[in-house]
């Protein structure tokens, strides 16, 4: 089982709670600071690590030590809208990560020798 983590924040004044999901292996804090920074009216609001099978958010919960924030009761339906949307890509930054990923590992592939039979 692979946990992610994520924060639930408002970006914009007067937008709606946005779920942004990330490697576990990122700081909530540094992710959120990257993301909200030059947005004054930023918040976040809860943060913790989930557990998702596709698009089925089956595990929700704990808390960001570097933000000092928990998880919410009402995150898991906050993370499933997102993982539904349209603008997934946006949000779950998991896939820009694993696509980097795979694109690193393709590029460092050694060479295969050319052996010539003739």
């Amino acid at each position: 089982m692979e946990l992610s983590k994520y924060v639930i924040g408002i970006l914009s004044e007067g937008g709606d709670k946005q779920a942004i999901a990330f490697p576990e292996k990122f700081k909530h804090a540094d992710v959120w600071r990257a993301l909200s920074n030059g947005k004054p009216n930023a918040r976040a609001i809860s943060a913790g690590f989930f557990y998702n099978e596709g698009r089925d958010v089956l595990w929700c919960g704990g808390m960001s030590d570097t933000m000092q924030l928990e998880s919410l009761p009402g995150d898991s339906t906050v993370i499933q809208r997102m993982l539904e949307s349209p603008e997934r890509k946006q949000q779950d930054l998991r896939l820009a990560y694993f696509h980097l990923q795979e694109q690193n590992r393709k590029a460092i592939q050694p060479a295969r020798p050319v052996i010539s039979l003739g």
